[in-house]
């Protein structure tokens, strides 16, 4: 889940394959983005909200109520957390060591930040 940068939409995934765009102020569904690709562990909205980051690439947000084909989904540079590593698109960068699992998982651009169960927070800066 992830909010957009002005906190008007709300992104979520679902276990059947699609992304769906919520309304803060009503709650209610915006539009339903079928990605035609395998479950979506990540999310997160450009600076812009004109794209929304996965882990599977950036879908491009222009219209209200689309449905994404494979070719439109677009490789950009970002950064996930996926099974205690650290990855760039689908490339593997850091390991996490057990005493980093993290407990939830923020990234902005390049910042990764991990929460702790204990309350402490990891800032980690990937170039």
């Amino acid at each position: 889940i992830a909010f957009s940068p002005d906190g008007q939409l709300v992104a979520s995934a679902s276990w059947d394959d699609t992304i769906r765009l919520w309304e803060t102020a009503t709650g209610t569904c915006r539009s339903t983005l079928a990605t035609r690709y395998q479950y979506t562990a990540s999310l997160a909205f450009s600076s812009d909200s004109h794209f929304l980051y996965t882990d599977q690439g950036a879908i491009p947000l222009s219209s209200p109520s689309i449905e994404v084909p494979a070719s439109q989904i677009k490789q950009l540079s970002y950064l996930f957390v996926k099974d205690r590593w650290i990855l760039r698109n689908e490339q593997a960068l850091l390991w996490l060591p057990a005493e980093y699992d993290p407990s939830c998982i923020a990234v902005s651009e390049h910042i990764v930040c991990l929460g702790h169960s204990s309350g402490g927070v990891t800032f980690l800066k990937i170039k």
